[in-house]
């Protein structure tokens, strides 16, 4: 069957799945305090990411089936020597509207015009501070410097809307609102407020830092005031905000909102090849192995399509335990 005629990969619930979001490696050298406080290192051993060539030909089945966005996570995937290669294997695909990639951006400044020549459409950088001392005690790394440059990289080589990823944290940096949305307004970047959530964050310090969805709110009205802009097609779960004063927009993610997983159209593979319905769920399915079969286009499309009938109608991060979550982060979501 061509593929213009295949049925779309759509979920119990209705959702038609349009979005993956593929994890190119577990490992990251940043030891944020959010996310990896202890996570793994590079090996010195063989490692077991997919290869560029397995990744195109897995994504390929996926776009087949109506999937138009792709992003490129981790761990942090600039640590992938081949990251260019993997990206002009997907931009040859053909299909994608939308080839972008997060980073925490410290290896940006040299990959940016590479990485667009070969393809990529964006960047997601993830800053949480502008203040260098408070940078190298959130990330472990004291990169600040080399971040910015690499957000100035992006823009001249046309990696374009960037976003900008913020974990905003109750005495930790939420005194910077003001000065994030400045440099967002200057630099004509788009800024995302994300939700701490209880991952790899002890359960006393995740009380006390915790900024839920209004809590953010009420942070950025002091900062002007702000419409709410009707849901986009591509939006997936950001609530979008514009300023009425310079028409900058920004972004507030929830995921312990109760409507946050509405409108998921997204599935998770992971660098082994494993497809993830949801980043919180415990379950992966390992496809790189048919990658082996004799027709495996066919062998991919028949599990992936047995598989999003079990994609659940939401996440279960309110029963969330201790470690639990943090083990989901570090298998490489």
């Amino acid at each position: 069957m061509p593929s213009s005629e295949r049925p779309p990969l759509v979920d119990p619930f209705g959702r038609r799945i349009r979005y993956v979001r593929l994890s190119v490696t577990p490992y990251c050298n940043f030891r944020c305090s959010y996310c990896q406080p202890h996570g793994p290192v590079l090996p010195e051993g063989p490692r077991d990411e997919m290869t560029p060539a397995e990744i195109e030909r897995l994504v390929s089945v996926f776009v087949s089936l109506g999937v138009r966005k792709l992003r490129l996570t981790g761990g942090e995937p600039t640590l992938r020597q081949d990251l260019v290669e993997i990206v002009e294997r997907l931009a040859r695909l053909g299909g994608l509207e939308d080839l972008s990639l997060s980073t925490h951006g410290m290896f940006l400044a040299p990959l940016a015009a590479p990485l667009a020549r070969a393809g990529l459409r964006r960047v997601n950088v993830s800053l949480d501070t502008l203040d260098r001392a408070r940078f190298a005690g959130i990330a472990g790394r004291d990169a600040l410097a080399r971040v910015l440059a690499g957000i100035a990289a992006a823009r001249a080589a046309g990696l374009t809307p960037i976003k900008l990823n913020t974990v905003p944290m109750r005495g930790v940096n939420d005194g910077e609102i003001g000065e994030l949305l400045a440099l967002a307004a200057r630099e004509q970047l788009e800024l995302r407020f994300i939700e701490l959530m209880p991952l790899a964050v002890a359960r006393e310090s995740y009380g006390a830092r915790h900024l839920g969805g209004e809590a953010l709110l009420a942070l950025l009205a002091e900062h002007g005031d702000w419409e709410l802009l009707p849901r986009g097609i591509a939006d997936g779960p950001a609530r979008h905000y514009r300023r009425a004063a310079d028409g900058l927009k920004v972004g507030i993610i929830d995921p312990l909102n109760p409507k946050f997983c509405t409108h998921c159209n997204r599935v998770r593979l992971t660098h082994r090849g494993e497809l993830r319905n949801c980043l919180f769920g415990a379950a992966n399915l390992p496809l790189r192995h048919l990658l082996a079969a004799g027709d495996w286009a066919g062998a991919i499309e028949a599990a992936l399509r047995t598989a999003i009938l079990r994609k659940p109608e939401h996440h279960r991060l309110e029963e969330w335990d201790d470690g639990d979550l943090f083990s989901l982060v570090r298998v490489g979501g």
